[in-house]
């Protein structure tokens, strides 16, 4: 009988509230939440498996 193992890695962005209390601790508005969205969504769309991602695959925007 083979063993099989499965390796997994999810990716999580955070929260809004979790970035502008980033932004508030480090004294930088950069990583305001409206500043790192755009950024988070870019990251969020590459893939080096050669797969294009489609947005399900991606997932959905939340309002937090």
């Amino acid at each position: 009988m083979f063993k099989m193992n499965q390796d997994a890695m999810l990716y999580t962005r955070g929260s809004k509230g979790e970035w502008d209390r980033y932004a508030e601790i480090g004294g930088s508005e950069g990583l305001r939440w409206d500043n790192m969205l755009p950024l988070l969504k870019k990251v969020g769309r590459r893939s080096n498996t050669g797969i294009n991602l489609t947005p399900c695959m991606i997932g959905r925007e939340v309002d937090t």
